[in-house]
């Protein structure tokens, strides 16, 4: 709703008596707009924390903070309907870790944690520890998903990335900018913010959420160039990417830095798929 407001300017007081009947005329014209610019806040703030209680449609309560909309922006919600978690986890497909032998983190089977050691880019998360999954994909429809409890010590991951790239073999490269147009296209969490995560869209779009997942549910539609992130506790969408993909692409992960918390790719058996 667009926030509407009302200017009232009064002209100084210059010392000449206003006549009672000027008064009387004054309120009984003001007294209407009053009540409306009343009855409008009113709504305005009602709508709101409705809003903020049940949820976006689209976003399952993810509050979209910074769109850009020329550049990859988040699809309009207008224009599409949001495929429902229990339909994409329907196109499961269980990810592998490609173990490229990268000193700054530790692969071990579907568990990915960064190295305890002083990395060499600093404290800023770049491609340096980045590592891609198999297989790769031109077509089609697959979902995966990824854990970032530590279910020992109840502890959530505060460091990572999760999506999708087109690099063949991921650059070791600090100064590479991962963003959607150098072909890297994921969720991540925020520096120093609790509550917000964030696309890798330039500018970088941010999304406030109620509650951090605890498994990233994440859904490829390649042939609709989809895609999409949920919060698998909570069964609902946190925001989804329209993209130009071209070529193949591959899973996306990286454990952040300074959080030895591990992130682990969820396999499922034949059965459960």
């Amino acid at each position: 709703m667009r926030n509407t407001f009302l200017r009232i300017i009064f002209a100084p007081y210059l010392g000449t008596k206003m006549p009672c009947a000027v008064c009387l005329t004054l309120g009984i014209l003001l007294a209407p707009v009053s009540v409306a610019f009343l009855v409008m806040c009113f709504l305005y703030f009602r709508m709101k924390a409705n809003k903020s209680k049940s949820g976006d449609d689209t976003t399952g309560g993810a509050e979209l903070m910074s769109i850009s909309k020329e550049n990859e922006p988040l699809l309009p919600t207008e224009t599409w309907q949001p495929t429902a978690l229990s339909e994409a986890s329907k196109h499961y497909e269980n990810v592998q870790l490609m173990d490229t032998g990268n000193k700054l983190i530790q692969i071990d089977g579907s568990i990915l944690r960064e190295d305890i050691r002083e990395l060499p880019d600093g404290d800023r998360v770049t491609c340096l520890t980045a590592v891609r999954g198999s297989p790769g994909f031109s077509s089609g429809r697959y979902y995966w998903e990824v854990c970032l409890e530590n279910a020992t010590a109840d502890l959530l991951k505060k460091s990572w990335w999760i999506g999708v790239t087109d690099k063949h073999k991921i650059p070791h490269d600090e100064s590479l900018s991962p963003t959607t147009k150098n072909g890297f296209w994921f969720l991540s969490s925020c520096p120093n913010q609790e509550d917000t995560l964030q696309f890798s869209t330039e500018p970088e779009t941010f999304i406030y959420v109620q509650s951090k997942p605890k498994t990233v549910g994440v859904y490829l539609d390649f042939d609709n160039r989809k895609l999409s992130f949920y919060n698998v506790e909570e069964k609902c969408l946190i925001g989804s990417l329209a993209a130009k993909f071209t070529g193949e692409l591959f899973p996306l992960f990286n454990p952040g830095k300074g959080d030895l918390g591990k992130m682990e790719i969820l396999q499922r058996s034949v059965q459960d798929q």
